[in-house]
């Protein structure tokens, strides 16, 4: 079987964009942004619903750092505007460059792996998460509105309080997110987004069944 790599995967994948409900930001996808998307969620976790929320997460802490300075932790300061990307690799803990050269050898073996994995090599239902969420098939859901970290629980807990959400990760709201807010992807010519608006977290694993959306991206 002739395997995928990342150029047949990327080339051809109509990104849609992120937008703000109140019509104040938007933001394009790039082939960057879901390349190092995938690694990301892979490494963080092997929940799917896990997966979907920090896509969600990056995608809200991508517009609330929008005008702030914001400096990775190997002391690269990143450029105005951020991208998706930019918010990976300052975030992630699996993938960051800081990450990549810290901890004991089979941790840092285990991160460079990831980077250079092919598609294939992926959960075909994380890929296809990855890919529908930035061409605007899955949308933001009511349950993730407002949050902007996520982190190990115990780990977390200790710089961030108690969780808003606790999937496999637990996850935080940011303080003060405005009320009506949410951060939603859509498709490159614009769709409707207020069905996805009224779902839960209860609603999630439905709307995600019902609509094919975990299918395989990848076939042989």
């Amino acid at each position: 079987m002739l395997r995928m790599s990342w150029g047949s995967t990327l080339a051809w994948t109509p990104y849609g964009r992120l937008v703000a409900s109140d019509g104040s930001w938007s933001y394009q996808f790039t082939s960057r942004d879901l390349r190092l998307a995938i690694p990301m969620m892979a490494g963080e976790s092997r929940n799917i619903y896990d997966q979907f929320a920090q896509l969600a997460t990056m995608s809200n802490r991508l517009y609330w750092t929008r005008d702030l300075r914001v400096v990775r932790r190997d002391g690269y300061v990143l450029p105005k505007p951020h991208t998706f990307a930019d918010m990976i690799l300052a975030y992630s803990s699996v993938i960051g460059p800081w990450f990549r050269t810290h901890g004991d050898e089979r941790t840092i073996s285990r991160r460079r792996d990831l980077l250079e994995a092919n598609p294939e090599d992926f959960d075909p239902a994380t890929v296809s998460l990855a890919t529908e969420f930035m061409t605007g098939q899955l949308y933001e859901v009511r349950a993730f509105q407002g949050l902007v970290h996520f982190a190990e629980c115990d780990f977390g807990r200790a710089e961030h309080g108690e969780p808003t959400m606790k999937i496999s990760n637990c996850f935080w709201k940011a303080s003060g997110w405005p009320r009506d807010l949410f951060i939603v992807p859509t498709k490159e010519e614009g769709s409707s987004v207020l069905l996805p608006l009224g779902l839960g977290i209860g609603g999630v694993a439905a709307y995600l069944a019902l609509s094919g959306k975990l299918g395989p991206l990848l076939s042989d």
